[in-house]
């Protein structure tokens, strides 16, 4: 009998954990800057020694860095652990938590960390700490970096995240495929005030900052990284001048390089107008220039070998074709000129596009159908209401009844297409996408990354004008 109850006993902790463990990978902590997930979710999931650059430090740092890029150009392995306002002491944790499972080369360290005394922002403090898996390096770091009296909560994670009920979306439930390297492309252009570069006087920056920086630099070296100072292009107060200056007077005396991308801001053409999100942080013309700069300093300075067609870097393969679908996506929904947008459309590869015709369409106007042609399989439309479904250039769906409902599976979600009489209706995830009741509506997914990408109307009796 006791075997019996130890047995069931067993059985119910077993089931308790697993059913614990699943929850909690439901109201984990999801940073909303990277495609709803943290760097360090992707860092575990990496294969081990395949990082050969590593990048510490805030969101200066994750803004002006495209790993993809490193990656295209010169086949570096590059990864970034920069999450937002982390200070000097998260970048030491996260070099350790990299060490344990990592062998790079170089460690490049944004220095604006200098500036920074603790986590005034609550949210930053979370990035920093919660996604860490449990171990003694992550108490050291939670009891170095919480500065409070709740650092138990840190440590257990859920009376942090146990509130986050309130906030739960489709996202938290579906198990994505990691492919968030530390860079996400932002195509804002609010610009910054050109820097007032100052001969300023080296300031010494906190005691504790100036051990941390030391502690990093003497752990990169002992693993047998070479460690690199990074000031990223940002507008510089003055104080924060003064502190740089500080780190590169140590710099010096450790013996440690330092790549400024303010003072080669006009060698490499940084534009302070367009080249910006704000004051503090470069879109992604702005980390093209800079990336480009640091990835040739990086090949002439240190030998990095040239990973790609190494299949141990796939994700590094599928990084890249993220990026260069967020660049799709951004030239997609800036097209006005109806024919240059289908031409667009017929070039997508790995996309949904859904294409329905509807009220008062009427077949037969040349200028639209030589559009609908472009993708190819339409024929025969009527002056109905048709539905075409376009999966990576094949037609996997055609309403052409008059009288149709229709679920098709999405990479994260779920389109429902229906016709009925002189109406169509077009949804994703329940959200209804509609632009025009007369005319021809088109809806673009992009299959790689989950997400609507378009939806446009071309309104009949305005000559199928585009419309968003």
């Amino acid at each position: 009998m006791k075997v019996k109850n130890t047995a069931k006993i067993l059985i119910f902790c077993i089931l308790f954990l697993f059913f614990l463990n699943r929850i909690y990978d439901i109201f984990t902590w999801k940073d909303m800057v990277g495609d709803y997930t943290s760097p360090m979710e992707t860092f575990y999931s990496l294969e081990e020694d395949v990082v050969d650059v590593l990048f510490l430090g805030s969101s200066h740092s994750y803004c002006s860095v495209i790993p993809a890029q490193l990656w295209e150009d010169y086949g570096m392995a590059g990864f970034s652990l920069a999450l937002s306002g982390q200070d000097l002491a998260g970048s030491y944790y996260n070099l350790v938590e990299a060490l344990k499972t990592q062998e790079p080369k170089v460690v490049c360290v944004d220095l604006y960390g200098c500036a920074l005394q603790g986590y005034q922002i609550e949210g930053n403090l979370y990035r920093n700490i919660l996604p860490r898996k449990l171990s003694l390096s992550s108490l050291e770091a939670v009891n170095h970096m919480v500065e409070t009296d709740n650092k138990s909560d840190f440590i257990l994670k859920w009376p942090i995240i146990h509130t986050r009920y309130k906030e739960l979306k489709k996202q938290d439930f579906a198990k994505k495929s990691p492919v968030y390297l530390g860079y996400r492309a932002e195509f804002v252009a609010e610009g910054a005030a050109k820097l007032n570069f100052a001969n300023v006087e080296p300031k010494p920056f906190r005691e504790q900052e100036q051990q941390w920086l030391k502690k990093i630099i003497d752990l990169a070296r002992e693993s047998g990284a070479e460690p690199v100072f990074v000031v990223a292009p940002y507008q510089i107060p003055l104080q924060e001048q003064e502190y740089i200056a500080y780190a590169k007077k140590m710099a010096e005396e450790y013996k440690v390089p330092v790549v400024d991308m303010v003072e080669v801001s006009e060698h490499i053409g940084l534009n302070w107008e367009t080249d910006f999100i704000d004051y503090g942080h470069t879109n992604y013309w702005g980390a093209q220039k800079v990336t480009d700069y640091l990835g040739e300093y990086l090949k002439n300075h240190y030998e990095l070998p040239d990973r790609r067609g190494d299949d141990r870097y796939a994700l590094w393969d599928l990084d890249l074709k993220t990026r260069q679908h967020e660049w799709t996506n951004y030239v997609l929904s800036g097209i006005c000129d109806r024919q240059i947008y289908f031409e667009e459309l017929s070039r997508l590869e790995d996309y949904t596009v859904v294409v329905s015709t509807t009220g008062e369409y009427i077949s037969g106007e040349a200028e639209i159908e030589s559009c609908l042609q472009m993708l190819g399989g339409f024929h025969e439309y009527g002056n109905g209401s048709n539905v075409w479904v376009i999966d990576n250039k094949e037609n996997i769906y055609v309403s052409n009844t008059g009288e149709a409902f229709k679920n098709l599976p999405l990479t994260y979600g779920e389109l429902l297409v229906s016709v009925n009489g002189n109406t169509t209706n077009v949804m994703v995830d329940r959200t209804a996408y509609q632009k025009t009741a007369d005319g021809v509506n088109v809806l673009v997914y992009d299959n790689l990354l989950g997400i609507v990408v378009d939806s446009v109307g071309f309104e009949a009796m305005y000559a199928y004008g585009m419309t968003r």
